[in-house]
């Protein structure tokens, strides 16, 4: 029997194109040791779009791998606002930004 592995990922202070790199570090290591990581953004206080499009890309590429990517839930502050104003609403492929879960 394999055993899945879990990661719980998270992300505080400033989530943008200054960080990015070390952004696709992290979430590179946690998928390549786990089959499900959690992505938990509580504290962010400044995000804009390369976080969403980098969490987005990681998602895809854990699909491809047979893993799974979660935000955990529910999400607000700056991270929804900027959901909001990149006009991602909580349907379709984008809806799991918005699902209800907790880590």
């Amino acid at each position: 029997m394999v055993e899945a592995y879990s990661t719980v990922l998270e992300f505080s202070g400033a989530a943008t194109i200054r960080t990015a790199e070390d952004i696709v570090i992290k979430l590179k290591q946690a998928l390549a040791e786990s089959d499900t990581l959690i992505i938990v953004c509580d504290d962010l206080q400044e995000v804009d779009i390369t976080f969403i499009q980098l969490i987005a890309s990681a998602r895809k590429s854990a699909m491809v791998l047979g893993k799974t990517l979660q935000v955990s839930a529910p999400i607000g502050g700056e991270l929804l606002k900027t959901l909001n104003r990149a006009g991602i609403q909580p349907t379709g492929s984008q809806s799991f930004w918005f699902q209800e879960r907790s880590v």
